[in-house]
């Protein structure tokens, strides 16, 4: 028995060396893929300085907005009571 040789399969060898040359391809391929989103990430960054002025641009929006909301809300309010004063008056001097 120790003196028997193992028997190479050349097939075998083969087939393995072509998964392992598959799996490296594929790996270069991701590892390219991710070079480039890495890059496209990098150009597409923004610095603090844009940020604030991005965030003090979005504060102004949403403050000019809060400001028109209230006075629709004052103008809501004023035209319901003005509305309930008339139907109030209309009762009193339809009876």
């Amino acid at each position: 028995m120790p003196d028997e040789k193992p028997i190479i399969n050349i097939s075998n060898d083969h087939d393995l060396l072509i998964r392992i040359d598959t799996r490296i391809t594929d790996m270069l391929r991701d590892s390219r893929d991710f070079k480039l989103s890495i890059s496209n990430l990098e150009s597409e960054k923004s610095d603090k300085e844009e940020f604030e002025k991005r965030c003090k641009i979005v504060d102004l929006r949403l403050k000019d907005n809060d400001e028109r909301i209230r006075k629709l809300e004052r103008i809501a309010y004023i035209a319901i009571g003005i509305m309930s004063i008339v139907q109030v008056l209309i009762t009193i001097f339809l009876k």
